[in-house]
């Protein structure tokens, strides 16, 4: 289960912003320390106390003296990585995005094959996914209690689906 998670961004305050709008969150500035000031969280506010931590370009974590974090800040942060997550969207897809697009942002709706998403490129470089109430069914089907059984086909199957999209788009 996910409580929460950090990544950077080169404008924290404008990725909360649009973030918070999007979960219908609040923003509030991370304590500093140990965080480094521009460091903002993003509460949601929900029964697990979702929250994301929007850390300043250039912040890295590392291990620190008695298994604190150490927050030392770097000259820069990779401008790509392999990190995303996927949230419940308070707003309905649509919303999404032309909140995105008024940002300059890129976004879309993504079709895996057993599950949808709504794909957002933060600062046009970090992906968050979201779902709705409609799409999180399929979401569940496949990574939920009941699609645990067969999970490893399912995916077999995702592979097949998206070679197929993906062959068509390039």
């Amino acid at each position: 289960m996910l409580y929460h998670l950090s990544f950077n961004a080169h404008d924290p305050e404008r990725v909360a912003r649009v973030l918070a709008k999007i979960l219908d969150a609040i923003v509030v500035a991370a304590p500093s320390p140990p965080f480094n000031k521009g460091a903002l969280f993003v509460c949601c506010g929900d029964d697990r106390g979702t929250m994301i931590s929007l850390e300043p370009w250039g912040i890295t974590y590392a291990p620190g003296p008695g298994a604190y974090t150490e927050m030392p800040h770097a000259e820069s942060s990779p401008e790509r990585n392999g990190f995303h997550g996927l949230f419940m969207a308070k707003l309905p897809e649509e919303h999404i995005h032309e909140i995105v697009r008024r940002e300059g942002w890129p976004s879309g709706h993504c079709d895996n094959g057993q599950f949808e998403v709504i794909n957002v490129w933060l600062e046009g470089t970090q992906l968050v996914e979201f779902t709705t109430p409609e799409l999180l069914p399929a979401y569940l089907r496949t990574f939920g209690p009941d699609g645990m059984p067969g999970l490893d086909a399912s995916l077999r199957a995702q592979e097949v689906h998206l070679r197929e999209v993906i062959g068509r788009t390039r």
